[in-house]
């Protein structure tokens, strides 16, 4: 065989194996084809010799007789085509007791079984070949025939289930022998034959009630349909409500002032702005909260206001708005289980860092606004006082 290619797939005879090699490794010794193999104790060096085609160290590696199945130029393709030999080449040509597991690189070796195994050839009592070939199958049951009786008779007339019976003929010509059922099979063929005409009759029936019904209802279907038709027809219009106009957002104490005692003296305005906040949604409680308040008044309008009314600024927890923004927070399902308490603490929050969104000089001027209002404030008071 030609060893031009750099790897062969050859039979390993002592061993039964089939294996991939570097054809480096192969050579002749006393006319026969002789093969070294590394004794190395992991697989994986094995693998990265055979891989690498590394150089035999004639010293060390054993040598084994082998037969050359092919060659190939690569090892994959060696490797590959591995099953294929193992399939069908000659391998395990004796008998042997203890078969070996594993190959030399440490793949399951997969032989070709066409003998018996050990226990089979003893339990046939012979170890030839023409014993071990011999596959002994049980006899067949004999058949014992206790309802059946073969007589020489006509046969029988058997009835269509069909009205024509006449059309379809059961037998033809003119048997010398047939058989028959006895006594008692056709007594149970009556039988068998009659509880299927009385289930037959419950399935029709059954099919009739339902196919009534179904017609039954398809008719109340359409009068409904037609009814709904009609109804559209007769029917306006809706009539548009308009939303009444908020004034959204205050920039000035008296317009807010104004809103919020309409809140409380006007119940279909304030379910109107309940609905209207409402619609305004958010993720979470900080969310909606700030949301509504940045709809309702501007920050600018919100720094003259605390929440507690310190400092000469507004009182802010007076207002009527707090209840009307709990309100829209428990119309949110995801806020449904919120409080009184928490929804303060997050319109208190606002209101003390409204100032954070506004400039220095917006400022300076609400605090000189709210100084002045407050000076006089005390002088009117004073004077007041006095006279």
């Amino acid at each position: 065989m030609d060893l031009s290619l750099p790897f062969a797939v050859v039979h390993f005879v002592e061993s039964e194996e089939i294996e991939a090699v570097p054809v480096k490794w192969i050579f002749e010794n006393d006319m026969r084809q002789t093969c070294y193999w590394p004794n190395f104790r992991k697989s994986d060096r094995i693998l990265q010799a055979v891989k690498s085609m590394q150089n035999p160290i004639e010293s060390v590696w054993t040598t084994h007789v082998i037969n050359v199945k092919n060659t190939f130029s690569t090892y994959d393709e060696a490797i590959s085509n591995i099953k294929h030999f193992e399939a069908f080449s000659d391998l395990e040509a004796e008998f042997t007791p203890t078969p070996i597991s594993k190959s030399r690189a440490g793949r399951p070796i997969k032989k070709p079984r066409t003998n018996f195994d050990e226990d089979c050839v003893t339990s046939l009592g012979s170890n030839s070949v023409e014993a071990r070939a011999t596959l002994l199958l049980p006899e067949f049951p004999k058949l014992v025939s206790t309802e059946l009786v073969q007589v020489a008779r006509e046969p029988p007339v058997i009835a269509s289930c069909s009205s024509n019976s006449s059309d379809t003929e059961m037998f033809q010509g003119d048997p010398s022998t047939s058989v028959i059922f006895t006594d008692r099979c056709s007594h149970n063929c009556e039988e068998f034959w009659n509880k299927f005409s009385a289930f037959q009759t419950v399935c029709v029936r059954n099919f009739a009630t339902i196919q009534a019904n179904q017609t039954s209802l398809l008719r109340m279907m359409d009068t409904l349909v037609h009814a709904n038709n009609a109804l559209v027809h007769v029917q306006g219009p809706p009539i548009s409500q308009s939303r009444p106009v908020f004034g959204f957002p205050f920039d000035s104490r008296e317009t807010l002032v104004e809103f919020d005692t309409k809140l409380g003296s006007d119940e279909a305005f304030r379910n109107s702005c309940v609905k209207y906040l409402a619609s305004i949604g958010g993720n979470d409680l900080t969310t909606a909260v700030y949301e509504i308040l940045k709809k309702i008044l501007t920050y600018k309008l919100a720094y003259t206001f605390s929440f507690t009314g310190i400092n000469g600024k507004g009182c802010f927890s007076s207002l009527e708005l707090n209840d009307l923004i709990f309100e829209v927070i428990k119309l949110n399902p995801r806020m449904v289980n919120e409080t009184m308490i928490t929804v303060r603490k997050k319109i208190q929050s606002w209101v003390q860092h409204a100032g954070d969104h506004l400039p220095k000089s917006e400022k300076l001027g609400t605090r000189r606004t709210s100084s002045t209002e407050q000076a006089e404030g005390y002088c009117n008071g004073y004077l007041m006082s006095i006279l």
